[in-house]
C-alpha cells in the first residue's frame, strides 16, 4: 500500500468463451467504476472434455464439430430452422457435445423458450460440468421465467465452481433485488 496511490490488487480471473469455434479477436474491459481494469497477461488452452458415458468415434465427433460450425453460420444469417437441425444432426452424432447442446440452448433462449433452454444447458453441464457459461445462461432463463430464487440457485452454483465470475456476480445481486421487491 502506498500513502499517495493506495492500494493496489490483482485478481485471476477466468473467462470461457461461449462460442469456442469463433475466433477471438479483441478483448475490451468495461469498468463498474470501481477501480481502473487492466489486462497483465492472457493464456489460452483448451479443457478437456469431461467423459461421460461411451466415447464417440473421432470422425462422428469431428462431424458433429462441424455441424455446430455450420450451425452457428445459419443463425448468424438468420435461418434458425436450418441451425437447429443442423445442431439435431450433431447431437445425433456426439449425444455427449456440450458445444450442441449449448448452441440448443442459445437457440432455444433466443425464441424465448426458456424450458427448453435450460434443459439444453443442462444437458451440457452434464456431459462438461466444469463448463460456466450453461451455469449463467440458466441463471437468466429463470429470471426471464421470473423465478428468481431458482435464478439466484444457480448463479450461486456457478459462483462455487468458480468465484472469478464478475458477470455472474452482478447477476447474482441483481437478482436479490428482485426478490426483496
Amino acid at each position: 500500500k502506498h500513502d499517495k496511490f493506495g492500494q493496489a490488487t490483482l485478481y485471476q480471473m477466468a473467462w470461457v468463451n461461449p462460442q469456442p469455434g469463433k475466433r477471438i479477436e479483441s478483448v475490451a474491459f468495461v469498468s463498474r467504476k470501481i477501480g481502473i481494469p487492466l489486462l497483465v497477461a492472457v493464456t489460452a488452452g483448451i479443457k478437456p472434455t469431461a467423459v461421460v458415458g461411451h466415447q464417440v468415434a473421432p470422425e462422428r465427433r469431428r462431424q458433429a464439430e462441424a455441424l455446430c460450425h455450420q450451425a452457428a453460420a445459419r443463425l448468424k444469417a438468420g435461418d434458425a430452422v436450418a441451425a437447429e437441425a443442423h445442431l439435431r444432426q450433431a447431437r445425433e452424432l456426439d449425444p455427449e457435445s456440450p458445444g450442441a447442446w449449448l448452441q440448443t440452448g442459445y437457440l432455444r433462449e433466443n425464441r424465448n423458450d426458456y424450458r427448453g433452454a435450460v434443459a439444453a444447458y443442462e444437458e451440457a453441464l452434464r456431459y462438461k460440468p466444469e463448463e460456466l457459461e450453461p451455469f449463467l445462461r440458466i441463471g437468466k432463463c429463470y429470471e426471464a421465467l421470473g423465478d428468481y430464487p431458482r435464478a439466484a440457485e444457480t448463479y450461486r452454483a456457478s459462483l462455487k465452481a468458480d468465484i472469478n465470475q464478475p458477470d455472474v456476480m452482478a447477476a447474482l445481486e441483481n437478482v436479490k433485488k428482485k426478490m426483496e421487491k
